[in-house]
């Protein structure tokens, strides 16, 4: 992986802490202090990275186990000292130069120079970024990584990838340009906007920020984001918690939860092929798993037709 400033471009983080010349290599510890009141500071890049590529291993580990699809190796990582609220993304740029349509518009500028520019840099585009403010702590910090992680295994499946994540980039840099937010809200969503799309892939990073690590969103008390974005269902479909859903946008609809027994597993196998939305991703799963859980198909589709605000 490639730990770099998201505005150095070839600047990456690199520390020598000492030559090891033969195993064990995995008892070595190296401590790099939070250093929160210099958000700035060298001491507190290196904390950054340090727990970047803590947080990788650990999910890698993870996902093994729950037979989740690991994220590709050579992850480039941008990381860049903020002041914002914690926040990141996962636009799985490397080797991408053509990757949106802004990118691509570049092309029709009168320069031979820009798309060229492009082509020779776009190794060191980021796959995912983060920033790290100066009150920002481990756990925060690793919550948005898992979070990205999990967009990331999902970008690594068999016919995903740009398939998936072009329209997906161009939702995101629409709306986040031109429209409310970064995803957009329902009812308020600009041109070219693809927000059934939106809705699938931010369910399951949000379910992947709380299933390792704890995060509020994805988990049993917050079932929307921007009155679209499920970022409760899979918790749902996955635990014995049974309480009311609503749908954000019409308090009529409504269903208790009484679903439960899916696993992560199955929630990614049901990902492929062309799943891009939820109505999509619901009729893959009922197909795939639904016979190796203790719920009926009517009880099913009912819930994750309260999460899908579109249909």
């Amino acid at each position: 992986m490639r730990l770099s400033r998201i505005l150095e471009a070839v600047g990456v983080a690199d520390d020598y802490v000492d030559r090891f010349g033969s195993p064990p290599y995995n008892n070595i510890y190296v401590h790099y202090a939070n250093n929160p009141t210099s958000n700035e500071s060298l001491a507190r890049r290196y904390w950054a990275c340090a727990h970047t590529i803590n947080t990788d291993f650990d999910y890698r580990m993870r996902a093994a186990g729950d037979g989740i699809p690991p994220a590709r190796s050579d992850i480039n990582y941008s990381l860049f000292a903020s002041s914002e609220s914690r926040t990141g993304g996962a636009p799985m740029l490397q080797w991408r130069p053509f990757g949106s349509w802004p990118q691509l518009v570049t092309v029709l500028i009168p320069s031979i120079y820009i798309p060229i520019l492009q082509i020779l840099t776009s190794p060191l585009y980021p796959d995912i970024t983060k920033n790290y403010r100066g009150d920002e702590d481990a756990t925060d910090f690793k919550r948005t990584l898992f979070h990205e992680l999990g967009h990331a295994s999902h970008y690594s499946m068999p016919g995903v990838g740009e398939t998936f994540w072009f329209p997906y980039r161009n939702h995101i840099i629409n709306n986040a340009l031109f429209g409310s937010g970064v995803y957009g809200s329902f009812g308020n969503f600009t041109s070219f906007s693809d927000p059934d799309r939106v809705a699938l892939g931010e369910a399951f990073g949000f379910y992947m920020g709380h299933l390792y690590g704890g995060d509020n969103w994805g988990g049993e008390d917050n079932e929307f984001r921007d009155n679209f974005i499920p970022t409760g269902l899979l918790t749902d479909l996955e635990d014995n918690v049974v309480d009311p859903v609503i749908d954000p946008n019409d308090a009529t609809i409504f269903r208790n939860d009484n679903i439960s027994g899916f696993t992560p597993a199955m929630f990614f196998g049901a990902l492929t092929p062309n799943i891009n939305s939820i109505r999509s991703f619901r009729n893959r799963l009922r197909t795939l798993s639904l016979s190796s859980t203790p719920n009926t198909s009517t009880e099913f589709d009912a819930l994750v037709d309260v999460y899908d605000v579109f249909n």
